[in-house]
């Protein structure tokens, strides 16, 4: 079963999908917490996130394929722009809006960075050599991201923005770095 095992090194140079998984469920989970507030049930908040979440991939592959905008560095710029806005604006100015103004409100709202953070996998995905590696540390850094989720017991949710804003940053440094060792 030898196979089946990373090569020396693989988790360092796979360490920006790491970090894209963490960030990736930390997002996520802010995302259900948001949307439990705005619409209070259960099937609308999974439904919602669930929608919102695969239709982001959905465009954020097609933009990276179809495309060269944004480039890796430009998403990752505005991922942190989209993470902060939804950090500083405040959930209840989407609450006294009407339903079909408060859906498309948090559509954006919330999908914006998993486009961003989508276009940034995508990227990422389509230069690496060892695509069931990257997955692999993909999804363990999700698990990490999923336990680091419980921080918003102290931190509060909103307090999960800048945890997945620094592990996207974390990112991006393990991207850059590793970019440059390519060369």
């Amino acid at each position: 079963h030898s196979r089946f095992r990373m090569r020396k090194g693989s988790f360092k140079a796979n360490l920006q999908f790491f970090l894209l998984g963490a960030g990736f469920l930390l997002m996520e989970t802010r995302g259900m917490l948001a949307v439990a507030l705005l619409f209070a049930s259960t099937w609308m908040v999974n439904s919602t996130i669930i929608a919102l979440v695969l239709v982001m991939a959905l465009l954020a592959n097609l933009l990276a394929s179809k495309t060269k905008f944004p480039t890796q560095g430009q998403a990752y710029i505005l991922l942190l722009i989209a993470l902060l806005i939804l950090f500083l604006l405040p959930l209840a100015t989407l609450a006294t809006l009407s339903l079909p103004l408060k859906i498309l409100g948090t559509a954006l709202l919330l999908g914006l960075p998993f486009l961003f953070s989508g276009v940034i996998f995508a990227r990422a995905f389509s230069k690496t050599t060892e695509p069931e590696v990257a997955i692999g540390i993909n999804i363990l850094g999700a698990i990490v991201g999923g336990c680091l989720e419980y921080l918003s017991l102290v931190v509060g949710t909103n307090g999960l923005i800048p945890l997945a804003m620094l592990t996207y940053i974390l990112s991006w440094l393990a991207a850059t770095r590793s970019s440059k060792q390519n060369y």
